[in-house]
């Protein structure tokens, strides 16, 4: 009984300009009031009854109207407010009550209100019109019998404090909501990340890049520009990754990444678009000499040793630069020409730049076939092997 006792222990506020009203309020609601019982009301009434706990309340007043609402200010600013405000309606020469409520409900919008008072001169429609919180007032006359005060003290802070356990439960619910959104916003963006970009080195992917170039294409028909790719693709990688193992052919790829990154304007797009070939586009407008000059850049950038698994290892790449609209006007047609241009500079020593010419198209296209011709005659058989002996024609041996 006791620990209902404490859950039922709000803050009250009284609003009267009856002091001796402040003391009727006390002698209800209070512990002391209830102890301090006159001899004639224990003969009237009888003993008060000890064992059975009544809910208690700590009271503050305030002669004025303004008074109360600065001590409402304060309490909420403790962090201890009230639960429940009387509030007489005839307090000259301050505000009236209707003006008391309106500027307390300003200050602490969760406030219970009880107007209590013998005379008012509104109406119950003006008071709902102006105040307009018909769940959270109640109108008792005076005088009152001590009962309806501690009813309306008991149900009205029960109320407020259930409203409160309501709120703060709302509130840990928005917080949820609020948390599990911005880590599925968080979730939604690395997996369109993961989709757009390459997960080895975070450059974007064919995917991201496609979309990049066919951006590109609509530019320079717009503004009739040129713009330029470039592929790169890394001399002997094939032989580091055998001989050195896939990890650090990993981390040579990484690195490869972030030096062409740097090598290239901020207007421009570096991407994998597989094994060890990488594409750039090389943001419109551009001319041959600077789509050249980013190119011999990227050259120098690779000079450097890389270290894996504490081997310098040097790689150099060959590079491939193709033109919109001179030399294609299609996705496919520029990285195809910009790939024949970058075989020609492997058959011209590796290392170097080449822009697309006409012819090396069909040279790359002859050597492709050339490739699977090959590979068909291992299939069937068509290889012979024949022994040519070497003689020495002074002896004859």
């Amino acid at each position: 009984m006791q620990a209902e006792a404490d859950l039922l222990r709000h803050r009250v506020l009284v609003i009267d300009d009856n002091p001796a009203i402040h003391a009727d309020y006390r002698k209800i609601l209070t512990s002391e009031g209830h102890a301090q019982q006159s001899a004639a009301e224990a003969g009237l009434f009888g003993a008060p009854e000890t064992d059975v706990a009544r809910p208690v309340f700590d009271v503050d007043a305030a002669l004025q109207g303004r008074d109360g609402v600065e001590l409402a200010r304060a309490a909420l600013a403790q962090g201890r407010p009230y639960s429940v405000a009387f509030v007489d309606m005839r307090m000259p020469p301050g505000w009236d009550g209707l003006e008391t409520i309106e500027n307390l409900w300003k200050v602490d919008p969760d406030v219970q209100v009880v107007i209590c008072s013998a005379y008012t001169d509104y109406d119950w429609l003006e008071l709902l019109a102006r105040l307009g919180h018909s769940d959270k007032l109640i109108v008792v006359k005076k005088p009152f019998e001590p009962i309806e005060i501690l009813q309306c003290a008991s149900a009205l802070s029960r109320k407020w404090q259930n409203a409160r356990a309501l709120k703060r439960h709302v509130e840990s619910l928005e917080l949820v909501v609020t948390d599990r959104t911005k880590g599925l916003e968080a979730a939604n963006r690395q997996l369109r990340h993961l989709a757009s970009h390459d997960a080895l080195t975070s450059l974007p992917n064919r995917l991201l890049f496609d979309d990049r170039i066919a951006q590109a294409i609509a530019q320079a028909q717009r503004q009739a520009h040129e713009f330029a790719v470039m592929i790169v693709d890394l001399d002997r990688f094939k032989l580091i990754n055998d001989s050195l193992g896939h990890r650090a052919g990993d981390d040579l790829l990484r690195v490869v990444a972030q030096r062409l990154s740097h090598a290239v304007r901020a207007i421009d797009t570096t991407a994998r678009i597989g094994g060890d070939e990488f594409v750039i586009l090389l943001g419109g407008p551009v001319t041959r000499a600077e789509a050249i000059e980013i190119a011999e850049r990227a050259l120098e950038c690779m000079e450097p040793s890389i270290q894996l698994l504490g081997i310098d290892v040097h790689s150099s790449p060959s590079i491939g630069i193709a033109f919109y609209p001179r030399d294609g006007v299609t996705v496919d047609s520029l990285l195809a020409r910009a790939d024949a241009a970058m075989y020609s500079a492997k058959e011209r020593g590796r290392n170097n730049v080449q822009c697309y010419e006409e012819g090396m198209t069909a040279a790359t296209q002859d050597r492709v076939k050339f490739e699977s011709e090959l590979h068909e005659a291992l299939r069937s058989g068509q290889f012979e092997l024949h022994y040519q002996p070497k003689v020495d024609t002074a002896t004859g041996r």
